[in-house]
């Protein structure tokens, strides 16, 4: 997977599998930022004219496809409205039409936060399929420290990867 930042928009192009019905054999998804907050856009690579996966109730980015192609999981907040600060979670959404999924939300974790040093500054990272599409990776701060969690697909079981005083 390539993954370019250009200007105010996040770009993951991926190579589909012949199982993914497409006119090409690349799909890109992207982050289209609005005065409504961002919305994950699926298009052809070649000229093909993008659709927007994220429900209009969801403000999300940092897109990442899944294993098998049929989802995208992506950092967003449901219900955003410019100038309030709801929390973020960890979403995923089919990429056959859009129905989107809260993994984390019953918990208490900050998915878009982030941790800033007078060394590097440090963006939101994406979420990361882990093998086989079973668990989603993310960072999240928890008791002073970014912290790496997973989140199981099926169950929404959440384990904490780390535990210590440090930055990731």
């Amino acid at each position: 997977m390539l993954t370019l930042a250009v200007a105010a928009t996040t770009l993951a192009v991926f190579a589909a599998p012949a199982a993914v019905p497409a006119a090409s054999t690349e799909v890109l998804a992207y982050t289209r930022y609005s005065t409504n907050g961002g919305a994950i856009t699926l298009g052809g690579v070649g000229g093909a004219k993008g659709r927007t996966l994220t429900p209009r109730s969801l403000a999300a980015s940092d897109a990442a496809w899944s294993p098998d192609s049929k989802w995208i999981a992506a950092v967003g907040n449901r219900d955003w409205t410019r100038g309030v600060l709801n929390q973020p979670s960890v979403w995923r959404m089919r990429v056959r039409d859009g129905v989107a999924e809260d993994l984390i939300g019953e918990s208490d974790l900050e998915a878009a936060a982030g941790v800033n040093s007078d060394l590097v500054g440090a963006a939101v990272g994406r979420p990361k399929w882990l093998t086989g599409g079973r668990w989603l990776m993310f960072a999240a701060p928890v008791e002073g420290s970014m912290e790496l969690w997973r989140v199981e697909i099926d169950g929404g079981r959440l384990e904490r990867m780390t535990g210590a005083r440090h930055f990731l």
